[in-house]
């Protein structure tokens, strides 16, 4: 008889293990709405250099913008109900601690608000050097500093630059890369379905409040036709570039409940990050101040191109710099 009763018991626990290891679960990240803080690339406006025995030159910018802000929608928001909010149910553990669950059908409907807030500096500052290799060939590099809402945002910028002379008409490219900070608050949701085997799905909710600062990598190009007749004081350019520009891109850390830690979560992802790409059409002039000073000034007009529904694609930003040669 004990014989059988302990056989009966290691059958039900032998079925119990076997139900609890048919549970499945799975997390899926959602990227609720996020604010970020920082400029717009700026490709350079280059000239070559008409004085071959002028090896250095060095040349502070700035540059002013007409756009306090933009908005847009991030791809991977969660499903919302009927009044475009994520409905969940909150219940409260004996001691007090919160657990979110979401609503049954209640979210069923597709997002289609702007979750995304770009803050862009009314300014920029940077100074660019650069260094002829040869008459023909340029190493280049700068750093640059704007701020907004008392956040002071660094960037950087490495590229090379090739070009030449013909008569008084000059022709530059040149291409690089920018390293630029940005600032962002994001809310993250972290869904985790329960499927145990004989019983009901359930989704618990986990929120995760993240602020802090990244650096983004970026690319440029530029093309810069100008005329530069010594014996004007008024010389014409026209300047073609494409510049990309991640502007959101984060992993969530800080998480708002935590009561229950998630860990290993990341295995559905569905947020998106925030690009955009800008064509810029850059017409203006520079002035001979001295032989080895130019003063020049532009207006930039930047047509950009999404997948995020950013508000107005299309920017006008005034630019002056100065252009010491060496």
């Amino acid at each position: 008889m004990k014989r059988r009763l302990v056989l009966v018991r290691c059958i039900i626990v032998l079925i119990g293990l076997s139900l609890k290891a048919c549970v499945t679960v799975s997390d899926t990240l959602y990227l609720q709405d996020a604010t970020v803080y920082g400029p717009i690339n700026q490709p350079p406006i280059k000239f070559m250099n008409p004085d071959n025995e002028k090896k250095f030159s060095l040349s502070p910018k700035l540059y002013l913008n007409n756009s306090s802000q933009k908005t847009g929608r991030v791809i991977g928001h969660s499903r919302v109900n009927s009044q475009g909010f994520f409905q969940v149910d909150t219940t409260f553990t004996n001691d007090g601690r919160a657990l979110f669950k979401e609503t049954d059908g209640a979210n069923s409907f597709d997002f289609n608000g702007d979750n995304m807030n770009w803050k862009i500096p009314s300014y920029m500052i940077e100074v660019d050097a650069d260094f002829f290799v040869t008459p023909k060939f340029v190493m280049t590099g700068g750093i640059s500093l704007s701020e907004v809402d008392q956040h002071n945002l660094f960037g950087w910028k490495l590229g090379l630059g090739f070009g030449g002379l013909s008569g008084d008409f000059g022709l530059r490219f040149d291409a690089g890369l920018i390293w630029q900070e940005y600032e962002y608050t994001a809310s993250t949701i972290i869904v985790r379905e329960t499927k145990p085997i004989f019983q009901r799905t359930t989704k618990e909710v986990f929120y995760f409040e993240d602020k802090g600062k990244t650096t983004n990598l970026n690319h440029y190009f530029s093309l810069n036709l100008h005329y530069g007749d010594h014996n004007s004081f008024v010389n014409p350019f026209m300047g073609i570039a494409y510049s990309s520009q991640t502007i959101l891109d984060f992993e969530p850390q800080n998480q708002f409940n935590e009561y229950f830690p998630v860990v290993n979560y990341r295995n559905n992802d569905l947020r998106g990050g925030a690009n955009i790409s800008y064509f810029v059409f850059t017409p203006g002039v520079y002035f001979h101040v001295t032989e080895s000073i130019k003063l020049i000034a532009a207006t930039r007009f930047f047509v950009g191109s999404d997948e995020n529904n950013i508000s107005s694609h299309s920017m006008t930003v005034p630019s002056l710099q100065l252009e010491f040669s060496l």
